[in-house]
């Protein structure tokens, strides 16, 4: 289950990433937001994905995607192609 308070810090990170602090070094809070669940549902009312094993099932279920893809079903350049696993980017530094 959760630990106490959790939730609420939880929700307090993810509104800094808002503040300027937050934009300029998002790490320790993205940290916070993993410790505290792989998916959270956001002050603002969205979801967030924490962690990579849950953003890698996402990106591959079909129950997240539009009949088109991701884009808008109006957007010219047609759905995006996830043809391979996501980069490094996506990976943590060492």
């Amino acid at each position: 289950g959760d630990r106490p308070g959790m939730k609420a810090r939880a929700h307090a990170a993810a509104m800094l990433l808002f503040a300027p602090d937050g934009r300029a070094n998002p790490y320790p809070i993205y940290a916070t937001l993993r410790e505290a669940a792989a998916v959270l549902k956001t002050p603002f009312g969205g979801w967030m994905v924490t962690r990579y094993e849950a953003v890698d099932r996402v990106l591959r279920s079909s129950a997240f995607r539009t009949p088109r893809g991701y884009r808008d079903a109006n957007d010219v350049a047609g759905p995006p192609r996830f043809d391979r696993r996501p980069s490094s980017a996506c990976t943590p530094s060492a």
